[in-house]
């Protein structure tokens, strides 16, 4: 007969589901008809940096509902081989009130690498509040430009800007 330890095999499941990455992600350049080709390549090498960083790690994907951010995390969940389909929210476009903050952190049990992908009002504002709120200290961190995206490794409390 052969035995299961199922509370160990619970606790491992639940290990899986630990946010050790979050990713604040600006979309890419774009113009009247979307993201253009120079975002699609901003996109793909930020992708190729989360896949160096999270290293097999699940990773679970989310975008502002505006065309160049949904259009910017199609490009990264592609590269990344993860669904076309992802959540999509308004509240990644300009938002860091309690609601914002409240949805995010709903997602943070969802895998070990959190990607957002939003504009530019909360990209250069949710690192700071999540950073503070997370690793509980105050940081400053420089404007983020179309293309580039905030990495907070919840492990090793550091922040850094992507791509590098």
């Amino acid at each position: 007969m052969i035995e299961l330890d199922v509370e160990a095999m619970n606790a491992e499941k639940q290990q899986d589901k630990v946010l050790r990455h979050l990713f604040i992600v600006r979309h890419g350049h774009y113009n009247d008809d979307g993201l253009n080709d120079i975002g699609r390549q901003q996109m793909r090498v930020i992708a190729s940096n989360i896949k160096n960083i999270v290293n097999n790690s699940s990773i679970y994907i989310m975008s502002s509902d505006v065309t160049r951010a949904v259009q910017s995390a199609e490009v990264i969940a592609s590269e990344l081989s993860l669904p076309k389909e992802f959540e999509r929210s308004g509240l990644l476009f300009d938002s860091t009130d309690e609601n914002t903050i409240k949805f995010i952190y709903e997602k943070i049990t969802k895998a070990q690498a959190l990607v957002t992908v939003g504009n530019l009002d909360f990209v250069n504002s949710f690192p700071e509040i999540f950073y503070r709120k997370e690793i509980g200290e105050g940081v400053r961190i420089r404007e983020i430009s179309k293309g580039e995206a905030v990495h907070i490794d919840l492990e090793k409390r550091i922040y850094q800007i992507l791509p590098q």
